[in-house]
């Protein structure tokens, strides 16, 4: 079984073992399009990271499953005011 986007979790506490399937998304903060989790190799060290469906090698993000936070790891943006 594979789908893109998704992550198989094992849990075990005590006696109890438990798995999942868990699906994260986002919306890009850079163009509002969908992002979603995939390999970071080869361009990132990262082995999950957030990507965009319509830039991903642009926008691009790390993720944090625990805290569910990222930060941006795509190339430097330079605003339209710094170009001028």
């Amino acid at each position: 079984m594979k789908d893109d986007g998704c992550e198989l979790e094992m849990f075990r506490h005590e006696k109890y073992r438990w798995t999942r399937l868990v699906r994260f998304s986002a919306d890009c903060p850079r163009c509002g399009s969908n992002i979603e989790l995939q390999p970071g190799k080869p361009d990132q060290q990262y082995p999950l990271v957030g990507r965009c469906v319509e830039s991903p090698h642009a926008h691009v993000y790390s993720f944090d499953r625990m805290t569910l936070k990222g930060a941006y790891l795509g190339p430097p943006i330079i605003s339209a005011t710094a170009a001028k």
